[in-house]
């Protein structure tokens, strides 16, 4: 039997059916096992860790998330390390997702997850390194902060809170026994640093303001409470109840429980020296993962430091030819006066440089509150701080300035654009927000870069020199100029001290030695080797973080030629979201 040509032939849109049809399986195949790894890890991620789904996502309920546990998990040394396996079946699994089949998005959190899973690989190799019980933004003096800052939005977020608050006794336990088993380990805190850990515990819950209802635990609490009334979710009798049950918590779980953490550092031994990771047993190659995680740069330690001495030279040139010149750092007042005045110019003049919130958002300017650090946490706070609102719900920001640090003027108005605009506040909104548009997988969100983040909010302070400099006398241009270098100047020594004294072991003699051929005074030295022996790798995240970015600034100068602005910089990378930055330079190439 024989067939007609015209009979065995398949129509030209049944071929076209199977070769997409055929496209979309092999897509499918590759996206949806990818898509399953990326919720699986956001889930782990959220699962024990009460605080960071609360502060992330505001209504878990629509996220099909509410089964998740809201119970604080302590340290336990016999569970300690058997995250190891988790972690390279993970890497494993990764492995097996080739990247090459994804879309262009997916591709790109591919790299951003094959360098984060690493990283947290290369971490198990180092246990017990990592201490909680920082003197300057320790566990201790973060959760009074988390708690007093916990949204109700409804009454199951009230007894979340309530229930936060009976388990930090354990918790605070479990950073205790860490710290025991961490010195068993060769690994111990100075022993200056315990004693002011210790005293910060015994101050941050004084009982006369417990006694009296004065507490900033109970005053903070009282407010959100109010809010629920006003909103008809709660009567006047169940806020009344609610304030009694805080006070009672407050007195007999949270306070006793800081009381018993101060008195088991008396349990320690801790060391008499003060010194950097190196002095630690690996502890050169801790601080080297350390750098690269907190940064976010795939550089090595020693590229990183000859980057940030060559910066140096020419910032040091660029001051001294100023000086030379003449230009003086003068007592002038500058003509913007307020916190909310200088928020609301920051965010009108950055948008004729930055992508303007309302693209994004629809609405203008964000309801922000300005709010002082309160006095109890004020010698243990940063100068200011931005805390992130939740994901899905962006609307509503909180920026803390500490009356300690007596900020005013030109420093108020610059440390604003660093927490505000066109700085945190404008990144993140930005940021999540386009994600949100985008339907990026939740991992996207969860994973933090402090590099990126605290480097943009360098990049930001910085740029808002221009922006003061548009409000006066061009006379004062070059002072203006003068601060703006002095602040980076002491950013990049801060990191340079970084790795000298963490990576090179360097004492508190060598460091006076550095600074004296830096042309620099000494006499401060003490106060920055404490600092930095107390919180490595921190200046490099903001500072690092910054150059990096300037040399994303440069590559896209490279590539794009004559269609470069800081404008289209400034889209590209806020829409790209907070990332490591070899993934976002290799994104920034693929795209040329």
């Amino acid at each position: 039997m024989t067939f007609s040509k015209k009979n065995t032939a398949i129509p030209l849109s049944l071929i076209l059916i199977c070769i997409i049809a055929r496209g979309f399986l092999i897509y499918y195949m590759s996206i949806a096992p990818f898509g399953a790894f990326c919720k699986e890890l956001a889930m782990e991620s959220l699962t024990d860790n009460p605080f960071e789904l609360h502060y992330t996502i505001a209504y878990p309920e629509k996220m099909g998330l509410e089964h998740l546990s809201t119970n604080l998990i302590p340290f336990e040394e016999s569970s300690y390390m058997t995250g190891k396996e988790i972690w390279l079946e993970r890497a494993e699994t990764l492995t097996r997702l080739s990247s090459a089949r994804l879309n262009k998005e997916n591709s790109f959190l591919y790299s951003i997850l094959e360098r984060y899973v690493n990283l947290q690989l290369k971490s198990l190799e180092f246990p017990y390194y990592e201490n909680p019980l920082s003197s300057s933004g320790g566990v201790h003096s973060q959760l009074p902060i988390l708690l007093s800052e916990y949204a109700f939005r409804c009454k199951e977020d009230v007894e979340k809170y309530f229930l936060l608050l009976s388990q930090i006794r354990a918790y605070l336990n479990g950073i205790s026994n860490y710290t025991k088993v961490q010195e068993r380990n060769g690994i111990s805190i100075y022993t200056k640093t315990l004693e002011e850990v210790k005293k910060q515990c015994l101050e941050l819950f004084p009982k006369t303001q417990l006694e009296n209802n004065t507490h900033f635990l109970q005053t903070s609490f009282e407010d959100r409470v109010q809010e629920l009334i006003t909103e008809g979710i709660i009567t006047d009798k169940e806020a009344s109840d609610y304030i009694a049950r805080n006070t009672s918590l407050l007195k007999t779980k949270l306070q006793p429980a800081y009381e018993a953490l101060a008195n088991s550092i008396d349990s320690l031994n801790g060391t008499p020296t003060l010194s950097g990771l190196a002095a630690y047993p690996k502890g050169k190659e801790y601080y080297a993962l350390l750098l690269s995680a907190n940064t976010g740069s795939d550089k090595t330690v020693d590229d990183i430091q000859s980057m940030l001495y060559k910066r140096y030279d020419m910032l040091y040139k660029q001051y001294t030819t100023l000086l030379e010149q003449g230009t003086q750092v003068q007592n002038w007042t500058f003509p913007i006066d307020g916190h909310s005045e200088m928020l609301q110019h920051l965010h009108n003049t950055a948008q004729e440089h930055f992508p303007a919130l309302t693209t994004v958002t629809g609405d203008a300017l964000q309801t922000v509150q300005l709010k002082n650090v309160n006095g109890i946490l004020a010698n243990m706070s940063a100068p200011a701080f931005y805390m992130t609102p939740p994901m899905d719900d962006n609307a509503e920001h909180t920026i803390y300035i500490n009356p300690d640090a007596d900020m005013q003027s030109l420093d108020l108005y610059t440390t604003l654009a660093h927490e505000g605009f066109p700085g945190h506040l404008y990144q993140t909104v930005y940021s999540q927000t386009a994600m949100n548009t985008n339907h990026e997988p939740l991992i996207r969100q969860l994973l933090y870069y402090g590099g990126f983040t605290e480097g943009w909010a360098v990049y930001a302070e910085l740029y808002s020199y221009d922006f003061a400099a548009a409000t006066c006398d061009e006379g004062l241009h070059d002072t203006l100029e003068l601060t703006r270098l002095n602040r980076e100047i002491q950013l990049c020594l801060c990191s340079i001290l970084d790795i000298y004294i963490h990576y090179d072991a360097a004492s508190l003699q060598d460091v006076e030695k550095l600074l004296k051929t830096l042309g620099l005074n000494s006499s401060s030295a003490q106060s920055i080797y404490t600092a930095i022996c107390d919180a490595p790798a921190n200046y490099p995240k903001y500072y690092v973080g910054y150059l990096e970015i300037l040399e994303l600034k440069d590559l896209a100068t490279e590539l794009w030629g004559e269609n470069y602005s800081d404008y289209a910089f400034h889209e590209w990378i806020l829409t790209s979201g907070p990332a490591d930055f070899g993934s976002l330079a290799e994104k920034l190439k693929s795209e040329k």
